[in-house]
């Protein structure tokens, strides 16, 4: 069973990139023997919800605008729960490999033609970039770099405002601690991290929290195994054993486990090593690090100590889970931090900045608001994702001049917020964008 589920995630990836190079403007038929033209395939999402957001599709002559979920089954659709999700909604259109299932219902399903078929198909568009593309090989390099940076200190902004309203309505710690577990944890595991946050700073007593974190948080999780005696590892049924000890003597009730999905995400990412990073930055920061942060940020004056600091709360070493990918995976033949310098990169641009930001401005610290502007100004790159990687080839009519020139993390955080604000709502469309509208006043 574990050799097919991460068969599974791997395959239903290639089935989304497939679905990404499918032909617009060609006929397919449902499996109802509808029509379908596919206008927009619409933006892959990366965050939690369908895979494809935004998309235009026209079935049986009639125009549908919506998202798009990619399954390797037709049953996946009730197998994952999506029938009862609200996030699932607005789904047009299911896309499958295989039509396995004679479930009956209103949602129009395409099998989704070979990987051969596609290839053979006429290509999508006379060219792989937007109506944008023609404005941004127009811009000079100084011009179009203070561009992306401006919209990446606007995300930041926003990201902070949105922060102070939770401090000022929950407390800083609350406020980090949600942050964190919606950053740590993937996009298909959204849902899951959000409910064992909510168990575990919500159905039990603020000291008894604050004591036993570690338990109560991998008791919620719903991923510690049922049977330590039966795990080959020693070290990993010792630990398996301690958690269930301290966690069974504390817990309220026998909670409903929440929705963990292997599908789609790799090993290093798995839900018990996002979990365990959670634990790990506790351990290392405490409970509630930003106001130890703060202290120690605003009165560091050289830029690169200053940047060195930040990404150092996020870098983490676990001796058991640098080599483990679940409590029952062999172990790894080489080691891998469950943070190292990249994902700190990330968690410094998404979760430190915004809340020591809204800290700021909460205590009306203007020394800390200062570094933090030169903090945003100087941290490095973050790795790239699906969304610059699609943003570069749509924006640019060479895609390397954004690679070698938005070098920064404020800049490629600007990718992200013109593309969700922009791109991302136009579902491929350009006619309908707002910054390409803007662009040819």
């Amino acid at each position: 069973m574990p050799i097919q589920k991460k068969k599974c995630a791997v395959y239903e990836g290639i089935l989304q990139r497939r679905w990404n190079s499918i032909p617009l403007k060609t006929r397919f038929y449902d499996t109802q023997k509808r029509e379908i033209f596919v206008l927009s395939r619409g933006i892959w999402n990366m965050e939690s919800g369908p895979d494809f957001k935004n998309a235009r599709i026209e079935i049986g002559g009639k125009l549908l605008k919506g998202d798009v979920e990619i399954h390797v089954k037709r049953s996946d659709w009730g197998h994952h729960g999506h029938s009862d999700d609200p996030a699932y909604a607005n789904v047009i259109l299911h896309v499958v490999e295989r039509n396995d299932s004679d479930t009956r219902n209103d949602l129009p399903t395409l099998v989704i033609p070979s990987a051969e078929k596609v290839d053979m198909a006429p290509p999508p568009l006379k060219k792989p970039y937007g109506e944008c593309a023609s404005f941004f090989s127009k811009m000079d390099i100084p011009k179009t770099i203070q561009f992306f940076r401006d919209a990446g200190k606007e995300r930041i902004r926003e990201k902070a405002l949105s922060m102070l309203k939770s401090m000022i309505r929950d407390g800083t710690r609350v406020t980090f601690l949600r942050k964190l577990f919606e950053q740590l944890g993937s996009k298909k595991n959204r849902a899951a991290m959000n409910a064992v946050f909510t168990a575990a700073t919500q159905k039990y007593p603020e000291k008894i929290f604050l004591c036993n974190y570690e338990s109560v948080i991998w008791g919620e999780s719903g991923l510690l195994p049922a049977d330590d005696t039966m795990i080959p590892d020693p070290v990993s049924a010792v630990k398996i054993h301690e958690l269930w000890r301290r966690w069974w003597t504390m817990r309220p009730d026998a909670a409903k486990r929440p929705p963990w999905t292997r599908d789609g995400t790799r090993p290093l990412n798995s839900p018990e090593r996002e979990i365990a990073a959670i634990i790990a930055l506790l351990d290392k920061n405490g409970i509630d690090p930003l106001p130890n942060w703060a202290k120690e940020l605003k009165n560091t004056q050289d830029a690169e100590k200053l940047i060195r600091k930040l990404v150092s709360y996020f870098l983490t070493a676990d001796p058991f889970w640098d080599l483990r990918t679940s409590f029952t995976s062999p172990l790894l033949k080489t080691p891998a931090h469950i943070i190292g310098e990249s994902r700190a990169r990330m968690l410094a641009i998404d979760v430190a900045i915004p809340a020591l930001t809204a800290l700021a401005v909460l205590t009306n610290d203007r020394k800390l608001q200062i570094q933090l502007k030169l903090a945003v100004e100087k941290l490095p790159k973050t790795a790239e994702n699906r969304i610059t990687r699609d943003a570069f080839t749509k924006w640019f009519t060479d895609p390397l001049f954004a690679e070698k020139n938005l070098t920064d993390a404020c800049s490629r955080q600007g990718v992200l917020h013109i593309y969700k604000r922009f791109c991302e709502p136009a579902g491929g469309n350009c006619a309908a964008c707002l910054i390409r509208n803007s662009f040819n006043k």
